[in-house]
């Protein structure tokens, strides 16, 4: 007969992969849906729509909860579909739900941070603009005030 065992190599790497610190997968782009489509295509059409509906929001002035913007229904960031059920790792537990909770409060606040800096200084500008333009118009009368004593006294 064949020398050898049963094979089992599959086995033994799904053994690996449930181990104890093993890197679990998040990326599902490559996988496909029952109709064909890259499940990457079918994430970043909803992804550009719910941006889109975001930016229509922005125009209008209304207010925008940029966490509740960035949270998916997978966990996932920017994975806007389900996770499939073959999936184990996309399963977060608690504390690590908590510690991507985290990570993206402190992302939106870093981002308004930086927008009330660029408020800020164009606020400043505007100042030192005002500020500019208001000694210019005192230097103009104080000048014309000179002009004017000067004009009398020779007169």
């Amino acid at each position: 007969g064949i020398r050898g065992g049963k094979g089992g190599f599959g086995t033994l790497l799904k053994g690996q992969s449930k181990q104890a610190g093993a890197k679990t997968t998040l990326d599902f782009g490559a996988c496909r849906d029952l109709s064909g489509r890259r499940l990457r295509h079918v994430n970043d059409e909803i992804k550009l729509r719910k941006w889109h509906e975001l930016q229509q929001k922005r125009e209008k002035g209304e207010e925008v909860d940029e966490l509740a913007a960035l949270k998916t229904e997978s966990g996932i960031r920017n994975w806007h579909l389900m996770v499939p059920s073959w999936s184990d790792g996309a399963a977060f537990t608690n504390k690590g739900r908590r510690k991507h909770e985290r990570q993206l409060e402190r992302e939106v606040r870093s981002w308004q941070s930086k927008e009330e800096r660029a408020n800020r200084l164009k606020e400043e500008k505007k100042m030192e603009q005002e500020w500019a333009v208001m000694e210019y118009v005192r230097r103009g009368e104080v000048e014309s005030a000179r002009v004017s004593a000067d004009n009398v006294k020779e007169g």
